[in-house]
């Protein structure tokens, strides 16, 4: 916990990883403290320092203590899209469903890995009412994307017309890459 501190980013991620693969709930606050930007000095820092948020979400949502729910609802606007994305897989693994509408509006964001982890995320909640957004990251610009959506959806058990109707609206897409995939 004390290497959560230390002044190397390198130290701090490994720290948290290290924390989350141990299983131990008494990790989660210190996890907490290191997810947030407010502790870090300078802009500089905040972006240096991206790699110790990411490892305090992935820690977050292995330790499955949905006290993290709500800071990692904040990561999901964190300036650095590896931050959203991880953000994202931890809610998916936490299940607790206040996450579940700013991740659907996440689907749409400017970074794919993000699409892609929101779609992953959407899937873990196993609530065919969220399925909306899954179908319509079937017509996504990136294959990661419709390939998580796609993955989602099924697991989800999601009625096979639903899906149908999402690769037909990505058959008309001016994207030629979107319209290949869905044929």
């Amino acid at each position: 916990i004390k290497r959560l501190g230390d002044k190397e980013p390198s130290v701090r991620t490994a720290a948290a990883e290290a924390l989350g693969n141990l299983g131990d709930k008494l990790a989660v606050k210190p996890l907490l403290k290191h997810i947030g930007v407010s502790i870090f000095s300078s802009r500089e820092n905040v972006r240096k320092f991206a790699g110790v948020r990411v490892a305090a979400a992935q820690a977050l949502g292995n330790l499955g203590d949905k006290s993290a729910v709500e800071p990692l609802i904040k990561r999901l606007g964190d300036s650095e899209p590896s931050v959203r994305a991880a953000a994202a897989q931890a809610l998916g693994k936490l299940g607790d469903k206040r996450a579940i509408g700013l991740l659907s509006k996440k689907a749409t964001d400017n970074n794919p890995e993000v699409r892609r982890a929101v779609a992953q995320a959407l899937g873990d909640f196993g609530d065919k009412q969220i399925a909306q957004p899954l179908v319509d990251g079937l017509s996504n610009g990136h294959s990661g994307v419709r390939q998580a959506a796609d993955q989602s959806l099924r697991k989800l058990g999601v009625p096979k017309e639903q899906i149908v109707d999402g690769y037909i609206k990505a058959l008309s897409s001016p994207d030629p890459n979107v319209r290949i995939a869905a044929a």
